[in-house]
């Protein structure tokens, strides 16, 4: 059974913050492969919430992409 992630203020905040920079700094295709892959990371830990106290994420997309949300979100537990 999914659970269903709840977004803090902060927490969106922050993603959006995230994502605007990497607008102003970043191409198009970027900014959309990291989008793509924050909702392929917040799916599969709906589904598997311990992949959040793993590492397993981390090890298998070289990390980059979630650690900030990792940070974040690891701190609200």
């Amino acid at each position: 059974m999914a659970l269903t992630l709840v977004w803090t203020k902060r927490a969106a905040q922050g993603f959006d913050n995230i994502v605007r920079y990497l607008e102003e700094h970043w191409t198009d295709k970027e900014v959309r492969n990291f989008i793509h892959e924050s909702d392929e990371f917040f799916s599969l830990l709906s589904q598997y919430p311990e992949l959040l106290h793993s590492g397993y994420w981390l090890l298998a997309t070289g990390g980059w992409q979630v650690v900030p949300m990792l940070t974040f979100l690891n701190s609200l537990f």
